[in-house]
């Protein structure tokens, strides 16, 4: 390309580094828009809990569901954590396991659930397509991650054209695919009527009948004309009449004005889209148990320990949380409705009032806070489990 614009004359390298810069960006374009659409899909083919065996889904807090949850959330961790970009997200991932297993008091989630809000930036571009594909499958494959978007929307498109029906380029390509019009073929394959005989005349007779000419002349008229191949190599054995290096290259067509006006808006369309934040929340899994969820953290390497973890406010014994709900779903038209019984639900489904008591973390990427959605019972783990964690509490 370098080599092509050298030889080229200032005026038509004007015009086409233009076109190269503008080939760039919709290439650039074209290929953000596709990764998009790529995690997209991978996202919405994914189930939560669906990488691991039919018998550890019937069960998820089984014996073998931790096991098979443990080996692939180790196999994901060495081979993605060490990368510099996946750093925070791996950050982020710890400080989410270890508020879960805090108790309220000490500013910790108890029975709650953390909501996580992360940009799907991070699994698109910290580490490359592979981290993306692994991170998904871990995070909602394996552990059981719940995700809804905040700000979904779809994917801008091109808006295609299409010729009209009379155009002259559809009767030029109709000619040739579905053959000719079957009045003009029948035109031309009707035989010509033959001209009455006449007198004869002088052959310097100006009024002469050209039916009736010269042989020679008959023999150059019924010569076929000259294919364009033929005419263009008629026309090199010439050879050129301006030097090859001072002409340039050919300019094409310019396209019509619509079509201008459609990829100009695509473009516009595209680079809003790209500059917008696609938020996701990812809500923790309600049956992964405390025990469980110190195991998997001691996987994590000591770059990612060593982190300090900030803490969420303390709720005091004497508050009563409201606006809490077991299931995913909430009666909008029954009695039990948040937003009838004055409660600051905010329409993505977060208790803003609790958000605001308990706050909210920014800790590796992304923010989390405290969701409305309960455990499932026996999330401390069994009596041992919660003494070891007392202890634990106790002397760190």
């Amino acid at each position: 390309m370098d080599a092509i614009m050298n030889k080229t004359s200032q005026y038509h390298q004007a015009k086409y580094t233009r076109v190269q810069a503008n080939v760039r960006r919709e290439f650039h374009l074209t290929q953000s828009l596709r990764k998009i659409s790529e995690f997209r899909a991978h996202l919405s083919s994914v189930q939560p809990g669906c990488s691991l065996s039919p018998a550890a889904r019937a069960s998820p807090s089984g014996a073998l569901a931790r096991r098979e949850r443990a080996e692939k959330f180790q196999t994901f961790v060495e081979a993605q954590c060490g990368s510099a970009g996946t750093q925070n997200f791996f950050i982020g991932l710890y400080a989410a396991m270890k508020l879960q297993t805090l108790p309220p008091n000490i500013g910790g989630t108890g029975k709650g659930r953390i909501e996580w809000e992360i940009d799907d930036a991070v699994f698109m571009e910290s580490g490359g397509n592979q981290f993306m594909l692994d991170a998904i499958d871990t995070m909602k494959g394996v552990l059981g991650f719940d995700e809804r978007p905040l700000n979904y929307r779809p994917l801008p498109c091109r808006a295609f054209h299409q010729p009209s029906l009379f155009s002259s380029t559809n009767v030029l390509s109709s000619s040739r695919d579905g053959g000719e019009d079957p009045s003009l073929s029948e035109a031309i394959s009707k035989p010509a009527r033959a001209a009455p005989p006449g007198r004869s005349r002088a052959s310097s007779d100006p009024f002469l009948d050209p039916t009736r000419s010269s042989p020679s002349m008959n023999a150059a008229l019924s010569m076929p004309p000259p294919t364009p191949e033929e005419s263009a190599t008629d026309l090199d054995s010439l050879g050129p009449s301006t030097p090859l290096d001072e002409r340039g290259p050919e300019i094409p067509p310019l396209a019509s004005l619509s079509d201008q006006y459609a990829a100009s808006t695509y473009s516009m369309d595209a680079e809003i889209f790209l500059n917008e934040q696609q938020l996701r929340i990812w809500t923790f899994p309600p049956y992964i148990t405390n025990p469980e969820l110190h195991k998997l953290m001691a996987m994590f390497p000591s770059s990612i320990t060593s982190q300090t973890v900030p803490r969420f406010k303390p709720l005091a014994k004497t508050k009563q949380r409201k606006g809490k709900r077991k299931g995913t779903d909430v009666d909008l038209e029954g009695e039990g409705n948040p937003m009838q019984m004055g409660l600051a639900i905010d329409p993505i489904g977060v208790d803003m009032g609790l958000v605001k008591e308990r706050g909210e973390i920014r800790k590796g990427t992304g923010r989390m806070w405290i969701g409305d959605l309960m455990r499932l019972p026996g999330w401390r783990g069994t009596f041992w489990d919660t003494i070891r964690d007392w202890f634990r509490h106790l002397f760190r």
